[in-house]
């Protein structure tokens, strides 16, 4: 009987690492993914020296939205390769070379933060002045969006603002559990070779929460293809919106998404005394006796939405046809400033901040 020495065991043991085929990849556009990066075949998964999973998450994940999407520093998280949404390090403010577009949960997750960002399940606490219900929460302004009013309808939520779902932003809001919200929308996420994905009613016939804009079901845009990471003028997210939308009958914009559950908190549109809120979903004047209309270069400090959906970003603004929207002023998920706003409004312009309000209202400055 013939017996192998350790040489030859070696040698075939790499003779079969090497024809064996590898484990498929998963496109993410930036970058693959092993399905293994992702997902356990067990029930029982150690994610730390102290911390097992003795019960497994929906699809086998290793991991929930919060745990991919954090990190201590940069754009992605290790080793997912993920946004990273919410820095477990102050990122020392919002913007290019700090955080992404959305901005940054890092805030509303320390003391006394509720007013700096959303306070998603997981990462803060309920906001202790406004409790569950969203402000500006109105199940009518919105009737009938693609996949459904939230559960308890005109009640008081009864649940915590969550990542996706029928209580969060992405996904699909007929599904309670973020994860089940959002099947299927990482495997067959539309962009490829690093290139930027654009939906509008080309990509989004179908409602797919993949090929809507940042996975926000049935909403328009231009993605980035570094979240803004290192955002120009030129370079940039492309929001859609609608001019005069104060019925919020346009389902695709992006203030619409605001709108599920904040309802016409921004469409006091008019002279009615008192003015209590800025108006959104308007373009900016095009009256050349408006300062408005001085608003022709693109700034990342004052966003605003296109009325088509471009193939490329642009650092050119047109009044009359560009429109201001919520995020023109405000963070997705939040940011170092009250409001979840893009700049310090309460110390504005005594600290010699030349940005905010004063790039539309160019003569207030």
């Amino acid at each position: 009987m013939k017996t192998w020495s350790t040489e030859n065991l070696i040698i075939l043991l790499i003779i079969v690492m090497v024809t064996l085929p590898t484990a498929p990849e998963i496109s993410y556009g930036i970058p693959s993914q092993l399905c293994s990066n992702c997902h356990t075949m067990h029930a029982s998964y150690f994610e730390g020296p102290t911390h097992k999973v003795t019960t497994p998450r929906s699809f086998l994940l290793k991991i929930d939205c919060i745990g991919c999407h954090s990190g201590s520093s940069g754009p992605t998280s290790f080793p997912y390769n993920a946004p990273i949404v919410y820095h477990t390090s102050n990122p020392g403010g919002t913007g290019p070379g700090k955080t992404l577009a959305g901005g940054d949960f890092y805030w509303v997750a320390q003391s006394g933060g509720d007013r700096k960002g959303h306070n998603v399940a997981g990462i803060a606490n309920n906001d202790i002045t406004l409790g569950l219900t969203p402000p500006g929460w109105d199940p009518t302004a919105t009737s009938g969006f693609i996949y459904g009013q939230v559960a308890n309808g005109a009640n008081p939520w009864n649940k915590q603002l969550t990542c996706a779902g029928t209580y969060g932003c992405h996904g699909n809001h007929n599904f309670q559990d973020p994860l089940v919200a959002l099947k299927g929308a990482h495997h067959n996420n539309a962009k490829v070779n690093n290139s930027a994905t654009k939906a509008d009613s080309t990509t989004v016939s179908t409602y797919t929460v993949a090929g809507s804009y940042r996975f926000l079901a049935n909403i328009y845009g231009l993605e980035a293809v570094d979240w803004e990471w290192n955002a120009t003028n030129a370079t940039h997210n492309e929001y859609y919106g609608v001019n005069g939308n104060a019925n919020y009958n346009n389902k695709n914009t992006i203030s619409y998404l605001c709108a599920e559950c904040h309802g016409y908190f921004h469409s006091n549109i008019g002279s009615g005394s008192p003015w209590l809120r800025h108006p959104t979903d308007i373009a900016l004047p095009s009256d050349t006796n408006k300062d408005y209309t001085n608003y022709r270069s693109y700034n990342l400090a004052a966003p605003v939405a296109r009325p088509t959906v471009p193939s490329n970003s642009s650092s050119t603004v047109t009044p009359g046809q560009d429109i201001v929207i919520c995020l023109s002023c405000h963070r997705a998920h939040g940011s170092e400033n009250d409001y979840i706003l893009r700049w310090d409004y309460k110390n504005w312009p005594s600290n010699g901040q030349t940005i905010g309000c004063s790039v539309c209202h160019i003569s207030k400055y």
